[in-house]
């Protein structure tokens, strides 16, 4: 194995890709964990829209930020989505 610059004190592992995490985990448990990131994610990003269209019925001035909250929320989730290469 080759040192990764990561590695702190000059200890040998794995760079990340190579089959192995920094802790011994696998890459499969690396894209489990990265899916379920995503997907707690996009459950955020739903509960913020469901939150602004509750809003609504309310007040419409009530609305206005929460759909500036949603919006910023859904790019996050899909920046992260892309980064990942994760699809639909």
């Amino acid at each position: 194995m080759v040192a990764w610059a990561g590695c702190q004190d000059g200890v040998e592992c794995c760079r990340p890709g190579e089959g192995m995490m920094r802790d011994g985990r696998s890459e499969m448990t690396r894209r489990a964990l990265t899916v379920r990131k995503a997907r707690n994610k996009g459950w955020l990003t739903l509960g913020a829209a469901a939150a602004s269209v509750g809003a609504f019925f309310i007040s419409a001035w009530l609305a206005v930020p929460l759909l500036g909250v949603t919006g910023w929320l859904g790019y996050k989730w899909l920046k992260y989505r892309g980064e990942w290469g994760l699809r639909f």
